[in-house]
């Protein structure tokens, strides 16, 4: 393991006397994460001990003085010292440059990310397992944080976060927290469709159906005395919304085809890509389900947002996958500085697909530059619209107009139910005003 950068003999050699509290400052996040370094005032940074800030046993790629950090106003502002090997900031050679929240500066092997000084947080600044299977630093360790404070309470929980930012782990630390005797089970509610929905979710009884030859405990009984993830949850059908209601509000559920309710102790935890004031606001919701599941909400960062992490994640995944192979800084930069669409699920996969190689050695940027380019974009506008969207597209952007852009009075113009416009507007984000 290298060491920390750290201030040589532990004072400034400035000279300077007290100043401001700083503003923003430096978190290390490769070849070693943390700690987040402040700069208050004009310093120099390198692996040399004559250095304010010594980045240590380091490979020759840092020289001796490599930059000078000072703060410029709100901003900071960086200068490289004459490098053989250059300062880069957001991939780019620079020879001075201003520096604002957010952004990627490799010195050399080194690799920081400008962070404004969150003094709760500077001791703390680490990559660490924060519940079992979850792993990351300050970001998502304030997410699992609020999730353990109610884990103990009976209150619904709602996780919002793009697709792969890894809403289940954080469901099941919420589960093993909880104390709950039962099991865990999850379910995906696009699977939740057709005749056949309500049987999936609340049971049904033996001959309650065409095909029912026995009769089955279904998703929630299943999950009895433990906890339920319904993940995908606004792909649930409106009149499966009705009776979850029901069950959420009275704790009980009446199975297909029977007609006495049972009694039943679950916690209901709901993963959803859109935040769910959104998703009632637009009709998606039921208003009466939206107030019974906003107990506790959490928001999870996509790995773009949390990029701090990138590198460690993916020598986490690169040990897990029993790659003894090491990560060049201009890799670890690279990887920082894409936009990660698919989040932790794409960097996971991108890591084992690296582990499959036989090369030994470094891991260069071209071993996984082919991937970066080359993954289907999660942020295209829209997919190929067929002929019968297309249709209905035309026709709820007509109305839209007709009625001042009120979404489920337009839905209702053109025939079509608040869950089926709102399919739509899921499917194809770009054809609907924001």
């Amino acid at each position: 393991m290298q060491e920390m950068p750290t201030r040589s003999d532990g004072v400034r050699r400035s000279g300077r006397g007290t100043t401001a509290e700083p503003g923003l400052g430096v978190l290390w996040i490769f070849p070693a994460f943390g700690p987040l370094t402040p700069i208050d005032h004009k310093v120099t940074v390198g692996r040399s001990v004559e250095c304010d800030y010594v980045l240590r046993e380091c490979g020759l790629l840092t020289s001796r003085r490599h930059a000078e950090l000072e703060p410029d106003g709100t901003r900071l502002r960086v200068r490289d010292l004459g490098t053989r090997n250059g300062t880069y900031v957001n991939g780019k050679a620079i020879q001075t440059a201003q520096l604002s929240s957010g952004d990627v500066i490799r010195l050399g092997d080194w690799l920081g990310i400008v962070r404004p000084v969150d003094h709760a947080m500077r001791d703390a600044a680490a990559f660490t397992e924060l519940a079992a299977g979850v792993w990351g630093s300050d970001k998502l360790a304030r997410v699992v944080s609020s999730l353990r404070e109610v884990a103990m309470s009976p209150l619904p929980v709602v996780i919002e976060g793009a697709t792969g930012t890894g809403k289940e782990g954080l469901a099941r630390a919420v589960h093993t927290s909880s104390g709950r005797k039962g099991p865990f089970q999850a379910i995906n509610c696009a699977t939740i469709t057709g005749s056949l929905s309500d049987a999936m979710l609340f049971g049904h009884t033996q001959g309650a159906f065409t095909g029912a030859r026995q009769a089955s405990q279904g998703h929630l009984l299943a999950a009895n005395r433990g906890t339920l993830l319904l993940d995908e949850f606004l792909e649930t059908p409106p009149d499966v919304q009705a009776k979850l209601l029901r069950t959420i509000q009275f704790g009980e559920l009446v199975p297909v085809g029977a007609t006495k309710p049972l009694s039943l102790d679950v916690r209901i935890i709901v993963a959803t890509q859109t935040p769910l004031d959104r998703a009632w606001s637009g009709g998606e919701l039921r208003a009466d389900l939206f107030a019974r599941l906003s107990g506790v909400r959490v928001s999870v960062p996509s790995l773009r947002e949390r990029r701090e992490d990138v590198p460690a994640l993916f020598k986490h995944f690169l040990d897990a996958a029993g790659c003894t192979r090491i990560m060049t800084a201009q890799l670890a930069e690279a990887l920082c500085l894409y936009s990660w669409p698919l989040n932790v699920r794409q960097l996971e996969l991108l890591a084992k697909r690296v582990s499959l190689q036989s090369e030994s050695g470094e891991i260069q940027l071209k071993d996984v530059q082919h991937a970066l380019l080359n993954v289907e974009p999660a942020t295209a506008d829209d997919p190929q619209v067929d002929g019968e969207d297309e249709e209905k597209l035309a026709a709820l952007a007509r109305a839209l107009s007709e009625v001042g852009g009120h979404f489920t009075r337009a839905c209702e113009l053109v025939g079509l139910s608040r869950f089926q416009g709102s399919r739509l507007k899921r499917k194809y984000p770009g054809r609907f005003p924001p």
